[in-house]
């Protein structure tokens, strides 16, 4: 009983997601499971030359079929690659052989290593450290007596 309250609860989650998506499946439960495998992947691309732009990631993968989008990631302060970025390929197959191709290969000197991009894991404490950075009255910490003698 349970498992049919479950797999009619799948089926019109999957229909409200595909209608959204104007995506058409066949209406059997497990087709779900299938929609969701099916959706785009994620690849993360290391040891790019620090020269590489947008556009020349998104044409290294593009031999290997249709790219959603590519993006190299540079400093936020000096704007300067960082030398690795995210490459979204609507398919699987495509997406799975350009990673085993692309993979240990070589881009002006660097070898590439790519690898199928996790998650961002959300770290709450990432960001702002409050707290005092030292400096003030000078009532304390390492060598506070030198100017003792």
């Amino acid at each position: 009983m349970v498992y049919k309250i479950v797999s009619a609860i799948l089926v019109i989650i999957c229909r409200l997601l595909c209608c959204k998506l104007h995506i058409t499946i066949k209406q059997d439960h497990y087709k779900f499971c299938t929609f969701i495998k099916n959706t785009a992947m994620n690849l993360f691309i290391a040891g790019l030359p620090f020269d590489v732009d947008d556009q020349e990631l998104k044409e290294l993968f593009e031999e290997f079929g249709e790219v959603t989008s590519a993006r190299v990631i540079h400093d936020k302060e000096t704007g300067k690659s960082r030398g690795f970025g995210f490459v979204e390929m609507p398919d699987n197959a495509a997406a799975e052989k350009a990673m085993k191709e692309i993979s240990a290969s070589e881009l002006s000197g660097r070898r590439l290593t790519v690898k199928v991009a996790e998650e961002r894991k959300s770290n709450p404490g990432a960001g702002y450290r409050g707290g005092n950075k030292g400096g003030g009255n000078n009532k304390g910490g390492y060598n506070r007596d030198r100017n003792r003698y």
